[in-house]
């Protein structure tokens, strides 16, 4: 036996773990293998062929595998990892290869496989990343694919295996008697609420623990990553509730109107699973959405909205032009129903209103409504005539627009400057909705302002500066489109000799 287990360790290679130190306990020794049988180093995954397959076990564990989860991503570093942007992999598919490789029929079942779809990604070069949880901790194996739009017939050959190393496949396998699929039971979904459900199931015969999987149909879930959503779609299922002792679940923080799938997997000692449910799917009860309304103001847009039963808070989403509404984080967890949203620059903007309960869950959304900020004293009086403007050189400084103060009038920001060393100084402004950039312009002694460099961030640091010199800045804000619609007041600073 130990000759199969030396042949299969060659054939295949193996990835040990280090020892995992928990404060205030002795660290518990690990010798994790985590194999991936495909895709291989530098493979061409096509259509059809993004398959996740291997096995993994803990030579140290006393009983099962050891293993109590395998997950993956795309395009992450294993240390940036966690389960929000990790993708769940089945785990304790049969593999009797291994049992009989290895010389411990625990290891049975130490199989894990998952298909996936590309989605959104690009074709080119990318990362897999599969890792398998012990006690200690996380185990890492990292892939390097190549993802192609259309199925190639000729793919490079696999590399031979090691001189005198026999493949896995030739491992002589005792007869299994199992089943390649895992037992299934029933599950049962009810709404508990706008935004909870309430799921049943029987108790499975040799299961210690169950888990929650959930997947909303028609959106992709809150809070999975990209790369999760890229891997297995909008409708992915994942984890949301583990270590359950019981046959019933609570789950909170749903939308309301939305539509919901879940399933739910037993588990045995040391983590394999042993069951899955079968899934259910529930469509929660709608709550009546307010109604918003938004009217413009100076340089800013003051919203009202009805109060929604039960709401423990409210966001307001923004959305500039034609662009996609997204949170306002100033304005993320508002409890009164109306509020001004300022320091806009001109522009059309489209403002709504998400209702969420205590535990997070959605109620309501408001109807989005529009509204037009024009040129006002807020960010400075009509442009003057071309002359009046401080003159814009360089390569990046575009045409003064009518909405841009002139370098005269009433400011259309505050700038402050700070020094912070003998040759530093630090540009201060607050930060403009509806913004590109802030380009900044400085003039030394009586020369014109001319154009510097531009920054998305409200604020910058500029170094080098000279000795006995007079600095004079200015910064202007860019829409996307790369017009200057607001000019901040200037400042001068007058440096000592050196």
């Amino acid at each position: 036996m130990q000759r199969w287990h030396a042949l299969l360790l060659s054939a295949i290679g193996v990835l040990p773990l280090q020892l995992a130190a928990v404060p205030g306990v002795l660290a518990q020794a690990c010798d994790v293998q985590l194999v991936l049988d495909q895709p291989a180093e530098g493979a061409v995954v096509g259509p059809g062929q993004r398959i996740v397959s291997g096995w993994a076990v803990d030579q140290a564990a006393a009983a099962g595998t050891g293993i109590e989860a395998v997950r993956l991503a795309l395009d992450m570093a294993p240390e940036q990892l966690d389960d929000a942007a990790a993708v769940p992999v089945r785990y304790g598919l049969p593999r009797p290869d291994v049992a009989q490789a290895l010389g411990r029929p625990q290891f049975l079942e130490a199989g894990f496989a998952q298909g996936w779809a590309s989605g959104d990604l690009a074709p080119g070069l990318h990362r897999l990343l599969v890792q398998a949880k012990s006690a200690c901790g996380w185990t890492s194996v990292v892939r390097t694919i190549q993802i192609v739009n259309e199925a190639r017939e000729a793919r490079p050959a696999p590399p031979p295996p090691p001189e005198g190393a026999l493949p896995l496949a030739r491992v002589p396998a005792p007869p299994y008697q199992g089943t390649l699929r895992l037992a299934s039971f029933s599950l049962t979904a009810t709404p508990a609420g706008p935004t909870a459900v309430a799921l049943t199931w029987p108790a499975v015969a040799g299961a210690v623990a169950y888990a929650v999987y959930q997947a909303e149909e028609s959106a992709a879930p809150p809070g999975l990553s990209a790369t999760a959503v890229r891997l297995l779609g909008t409708s992915a299922l994942r984890r949301v509730q583990g270590d359950i002792a019981g046959t019933s679940a609570i789950v909170a923080g749903l939308n309301a109107g939305a539509t919901y799938r879940f399933v739910v997997r037993a588990q045995a000692e040391g983590g394999r699973e042993v069951a899955e449910s079968e899934p259910a799917r529930v469509t929660l009860p709608t709550v009546a959405p307010p109604t918003l309304t938004v009217t413009s103001a100076p340089g800013a847009a003051v919203l009202s909205w009805d109060p929604v039963p039960e709401a423990a808070s409210y966001t307001v989403l923004i959305a500039v032009g034609n662009g996609p509404l997204a949170p306002d984080p100033l304005r993320a967890s508002l409890t009164a129903t109306t509020t001004t949203v300022d320091r806009l620059a001109p522009g059309a903007y489209v403002f709504q209103i998400e209702a969420h309960d205590a535990a997070g869950g959605r109620l309501a959304r408001s109807n989005p409504a529009q509204v037009l900020i024009g040129p006002t004293a807020a960010f400075g009086p009509p442009a003057p005539p071309a002359a009046a403007l401080a003159p814009a050189t360089g390569p990046s400084a575009p045409a003064p627009s009518p909405a841009t103060a002139s370098a005269g009038g009433t400011p259309g920001f505050v700038l402050t400057l700070v020094r912070t060393g003998p040759s530093e100084v630090r540009l201060n402004w607050p930060p403009l909705h509806g913004i590109g950039s802030y380009a900044v312009y400085q003039a030394q002694g009586d020369t014109p302002l001319s154009f510097a460099f531009t920054t998305g961030t409200p604020g910058t640091t500029l170094t080098g500066l000279a000795p006995g010199t007079s600095y004079t800045f200015q910064v202007r804000a860019r829409d996307a489109a790369g017009r200057e619609v607001a000019t901040s007041n200037t400042v001068t600073l007058q440096l000592g000799p050196g």
